[in-house]
């Protein structure tokens, strides 16, 4: 057994314990046997230490090797003392109270051997899930092996075969295999043969799935050694999956694991002297190497001008070879090859490099070209891959604060792809200072023409207000709130000159045509998800836009789906991820191959850079953000109503069934529904209109408990809800809880006044809370002064919250911040908030972001369970 397995004894009270956890415990009586409080003896020790490695090797081989937890139900099987015990008892070394060893004892003690590991098991969830923590190796003991070796001392049968299995593990903790004809020997007697039987079960597994293993099992020819030819050495390699897949285990020659065989390399070189950026031209090289030995071309002509496909001796080494498939590669990148001559362009190259094929060929071909194919970087694309991750510290004059390292990293990376007329996506976190990086950029590149900002109205006035006050030297010329008069008067040639950034909203950039005429420095699009889908007015005038680079600047650069992805890089590198249609296909192939979505991380890995509050390395000044459940109760009203609105809605799509127009009538009647719902977990009045008392909203009550908790400790919150209509009524409550006036903030508070509100309330004498809808004050501003963030109804994708709470949870914050996200108890918001949690897998495959639920895509069992009042709940 291993060292740990060789240190198991029997306690005075009949467990097992460890050597060295309690060293008096040898000193001990341990049963009759070794009374003397003398130490004892290392032979003694070595004697008992062989009982219970006896027991623990019988459970091994009574466990099943293909579970990791047993049956708990089944227990620990009668297992006998072994005949061995015999020989124990003859080689048992002189003792005190050895006059009292005989078979009964030793009987005795076995079953409390047993007796201590049924417990431990029962408690552990069964026999092989204790064996796993109690002997680690125990998976080798009572298995079968497959062995397979080079015998090089024969030319003609290279290769040998043996089948054996492991009896236990030697001193070294190493399985101690012998020959599986052993086995029929050891196993002869009648009571030992339910362990012969399970001993060869994974055999006869295999023998029903591989005809060559039930030709060894029918000759007998399985318990000899046997010389083997390649051919036959070849068919067992192949077969190495499904033989452990049926319980046995394999020892093959470390060159298979690394799946040896002919490499077509495709090597992408930058044409010599060529400008860099996404339309930039590229060679392919072909060459074809196994392992990191290149082939000649001679080499090549010998390997497929062999006879037979299989195990094939070169350069001293063997390889697998299959001709068919190392000619249909061939085919494939020598076409590449010839397409290349003038034609693939860098955006074209990194999809190669990444493994996204821009290839008709169907999913077994795709899987034939990457097993068999490898393209990679030549010198340039090495040192540019190299570069995007470079650090470096920037010294931007004109600047008036210290850039933070990974800050002064971001505007040295932005710079690099720039000057390779690259796009780039900054997706730092929330608060982590995307606005200090770009006006630091600007500065850096300050006379080398103008750029255009395009974000959110409502972040406009935080932009200039950023720009005054950390880089005072650019000139900013803001063109929202201009009469149309003025707009045009900056349309002449030269109107810009000596301005450093315009800064514009995505609804102007739309609306005023001469944007497009003219090119820009850069291009910088704030809060990117806004241009997330491609089809709309306002993305398409983003799009149209003329620039040396873009820049993106996003924390969610996936919010809703991978289509997001696409779409942003579209504006980014027009032509990096194929078109939308080859994209689609491209995710569905990754779907179901082994890699999933690594080419996406691949190819998108150099052009996103993204860096998370809670990476210590990144900041270690922020303080911990913690989220909480505030669990709220439907009032009597509300559950009527709610219940009222939920047997409607199925009433309503039971009769669209028959409708030609269900569908889309379908969806309506889906989002109108789970609207009026959420808003009637919110306060009866939001759904029917009424009197906002408190008493009437089990919500409302439960707010209210916490803000008056706040309002004793006098510190500050933010509320975020989605819906305008019930901003006033909740500031209006927590005026009375506060017995201050606080602030509120939405789409019909004018732009020009917001920054005023956010300043009021970042002093320190300010406001004690806000009320924001989610839409205005989800993004682009700073309250740190929040120590508290109340999600007061819940959205259907987590990014939009996280935004929301990164308002208080940024850059300056110096309290800990505690989110507290309203859920009401047997409603669809607490099954929104399970759904959500299982939806984030997407996006956190990808950038590690968070992925909306599509509730309209529901099955009409799946709504009705998402919507459907949990009586119990509303009554606890």
């Amino acid at each position: 057994m291993t060292n740990h397995q060789q240190k198991i004894f029997l306690s005075p009270a009949g467990r097992l314990r460890w050597e060295g956890e309690d060293s008096s415990v040898w000193q001990e009586q341990w049963f009759r046997l070794g009374a003397s409080r003398r130490t004892d003896t290392d032979a003694v020790r070595a004697f008992w230490h062989t009982v219970s490695a006896a027991c623990i090797t019988a459970l091994c081989h009574v466990a099943s090797p293909d579970s990791a937890v047993d049956d708990e139900a089944r227990g620990i099987p009668a297992i006998p003392l072994p005949a061995v015990s015999e020989q124990w008892l003859a080689a048992a070394p002189p003792m005190p109270g050895g006059e009292y060893l005989n078979l009964e004892m030793l009987q005795t003690l076995w079953k409390k051997l047993l007796a201590w590991c049924a417990e431990a098991a029962a408690a552990q969830g069964g026999i092989a899930a204790f064996l796993q923590k109690t002997a680690p190796q125990w998976r080798h003991v009572g298995r079968l092996f497959f062995h397979l070796a080079e015998n090089k001392m024969d030319a003609e049968r290279p290769f040998a075969f043996l089948a054996t299995y492991a009896t236990g593990l030697n001193e070294k903790g190493q399985p101690r295999h012998v020959p599986l004809s052993h086995a029929l020997r050891q196993y002869a007697s009648a009571q030992d043969k339910p362990a012969l039987l399970r001993l060869l079960e994974p055999l006869h597994k295999a023998a029903r799935a591989l005809p060559w293993v039930q030709g060894m099992v029918d000759d007998g020819s399985i318990y000899q050694p046997w010389p083997w030819r390649p051919d036959k050495a070849h068919i067992f390699l192949k077969s190495a999956d499904t033989l452990e897949a049926c319980g046995i285990g394999v020892r093959l020659p470390d060159w298979w694991r690394k799946r040896r065989h002919p490499v077509v390399n495709a090597v992408l070189n930058m044409r010599e002297g060529a400008m860099l950026g996404a339309q930039a031209l590229v060679d392919v090289d072909i060459r074809v190497a196994i392992g990191e030995v290149e082939c000649s071309t001679e080499e090549l002509a010998r390997l497929l001008n062999q006879a037979e496909d299989g195990l094939v001796l070169f350069k001293e080494q063997w390889v697998e070879l299959d001709k068919d498939k190392l000619r249909q590669v061939l085919d494939h990148w020598n076409t590449v090859e010839k397409y290349a001559d003038g034609n693939l362009t860098f955006a074209q190259g990194m999809r190669l490099l990444a493994g996204f094929s821009d290839s008709a060929a169907s999913d077994a071909e795709d899987e034939v070209i990457r097993t068999w194919s490898s393209p990679l970087p030549g010198k340039g694309f090495r040192e540019l891959l190299s570069a995007t991750r470079r650090e470096a510290r920037a010294q931007i004059h004109g600047l008036r604060a210290a850039l933070r390292p990974y800050q002064a990293c971001g505007v040295e990376w932005l710079s690099f792809l720039g000057r390779l007329g690259l796009g780039a996506c900054l997706a730092d976190d929330m608060g982590l200072g995307k606005t200090m990086q770009i006006l630091a950029l600007l500065l850096k590149e300050r006379g080398k023409g103008v750029s255009l900002l395009v974000a959110p109205a409502s972040l406009l006035d935080n932009w200039q207000a950023e720009a005054r006050r950390f880089a005072p030297a650019l000139r900013c010329l803001v063109l929202h709130g201009m009469s149309k008069r003025e707009l045009n008067s900056y349309a002449a040639p030269g109107a810009l000159d000596g301005y450093d950034l315009v800064l514009v909203s995505y609804a102007g950039c739309a609306g005023i045509p001469w944007l497009t005429k003219r090119a820009w420095r850069r291009v910088i699009a704030d809060e990117a998800q806004a241009i997330k889908n491609a089809a709309t007015r306002q993305s398409k005038a983003v799009r149209a836009l003329t620039a040396d680079t873009r820049i993106a600047l996003t924390g969610t650069p996936i919010e809703n789906g991978l289509s997001d992805l696409w779409a942003l890089f579209d504006f980014l590198n027009p032509g990096l991820l194929g078109s939308a249609r080859t994209f689609t296909a491209h995710v569905k192939k990754m779907r179901r191959s082994e890699a999933q979505f690594s080419p996406l991380r691949r190819i998108i890995a150099p052009y996103i850079l993204r860096r998370m509050k809670t990476d210590k390395s990144v900041i270690d000044s922020l303080p911990d953000k913690t989220e909480v459940p505030l669990y709220c109760h439907l009032t009597k009203g509300q559950a009527r109503i709610y219940v009222g609105i939920t047997t409607k809605l199925r009433n309503t799509l039971e009769s669209l069934d028959a409708s030609s127009e269900a569908p889309q009538q379908r969806r309506m009647v889906v989002l109108q529904s789970l609207m009026l719902l959420k808003q009637v977990c919110n306060h009866p009045a939001q759904a029917g209109g009424g009197v906002y008392s408190p008493e009437a909203s089990g919500k409302f009550q439960a707010v209210g408990d916490l803000c008056a908790t706040l309002a004793a400790r006098q510190e500050k919150l933010l509320v975020f809800t989605q819906f305008r209509e019930i901003v006033e009524p909740l500031a209006r409550y927590l005026t009375e809880i506060f017995h201050v006036e606080g602030l509120t903030l939405h789409g019909g508070v004018p732009v020009r006044k917001r920054q005023a509100a956010v300043e009021a309330f970042q002093s320190p004498d300010g406001p004690p809370f806000m009320v924001l809808t989610l839409k205005v004050g989800g993004t682009g501003l700073t309250l740190t002064e929040a120590g508290h963030v109340i999600h007061f109804d819940r959205w259907w994708n987590p990014a939009v919250e996280d935004q929301a709470t990164d308002r208080a949870y940024r850059i300056g914050q110096k309290k800990n911040v505690l989110v507290h996200k309203c859920i009401t108890r047997g409603t669809l918001e607490e099954k929104i908030d399970a759904l959500i949690r299982k939806k984030r897998e997407l996006a956190d495959e990808v950038l590690g972001s968070t992925a909306e639920l599509n509730v309209t895509a529901l099955s009409d069992e799946e709504l009705f369970d998402l919507v459907r009042l949990d009586a119990a709940q509303v009554l606890e």
